[in-house]
């Protein structure tokens, strides 16, 4: 079948650090036919006991995102992960051949995903404005947190924290394509009784994960559990596993 382009992917887990032809296979994958090495780390990332993409105590708008999420930094770990999830969530983009229509209750959602109590940062606005404008092009992506890791840079309870997310992305609806990986800073604030983001800077996370792959346009689907920890070790002290990452 046909590999789509994605030519300046404008999206959250990115965080607008990749505007390049980046191309996610739909329903290949060309890694079959050439395995990616699976040298073994030569240190071992924290497994955590967190499960990407879950955490929270309710939900958001759309029925979907979690929300309400505990104030430690555990807890702003998790609102970062599924934050990005909602963000690059293939509802609302578009299909081959298909406009997307986006999902109820996405701009309410992403509404209470900003919320900090103040102005709206400008990497803010420009991802929820992203998220929000009628797809006709772009293929369906899903995000893919647990093919990563996570790095808690700093964080104080109840006020602020900055999450470093070591993520992939890949093609929907089809599962065998190719993934796009990439590391991204996530600056999140405590207002209301739960974390928000308060920006998503095009900041370099150094050292980076991802530098460690061979081609993180086109990394392998799933990322193999030796290729993952190899990165998150490469990636220097701090990075953990989430609980659901591929074994």
């Amino acid at each position: 079948m046909n590999r789509i382009a994605a030519a300046a992917i404008a999206v959250a887990v990115v965080a607008g650090a990749v505007a390049a032809g980046a191309a996610i296979g739909i329903g290949r994958n060309d890694n079959k036919s050439s395995p990616p090495p699976t040298p073994s780390p030569t240190t071992t990332p924290t497994t955590g006991g967190l499960v990407a993409g879950s955490g929270g105590s309710g939900k958001a708008a759309d029925g979907k995102t979690p929300i309400r999420f505990p104030s430690t930094c555990d807890g702003a770990a998790q609102a970062a992960a599924a934050y990005s999830i909602s963000l690059t969530d293939e509802t609302g983009y578009a299909k081959p051949g298909v406009a997307g229509t986006k999902r109820p209750g996405l701009k309410a959602t992403l509404d209470y995903i900003f919320n900090t109590g103040g102005q709206l940062d400008p990497t803010a606005a420009e991802h929820k404005e992203t998220a929000l404008i009628p797809n006709q092009t772009l293929p369906g992506l899903t995000a893919h947190p647990e093919w990563g890791g996570y790095k808690v840079v700093n964080c104080v309870t109840k006020f602020s924290s900055t999450i470093n997310l070591f993520s992939c992305l890949t093609g929907y609806p089809d599962s065998d394509g190719g993934a796009l990986c990439t590391s991204t800073v996530w600056e999140l604030v405590w207002n209301g009784d739960d974390w928000h983001v308060a920006r998503i800077p095009a900041t370099a996370v150094a050292p980076d994960p991802a530098a460690s792959l061979p081609d993180a346009l086109k990394a392998p689907n799933p990322l193999p559990a030796a290729v993952r920890r190899q990165a998150l070790a490469a990636g220097g002290a701090g990075w953990t596993e989430w609980a659901n990452a591929p074994k």
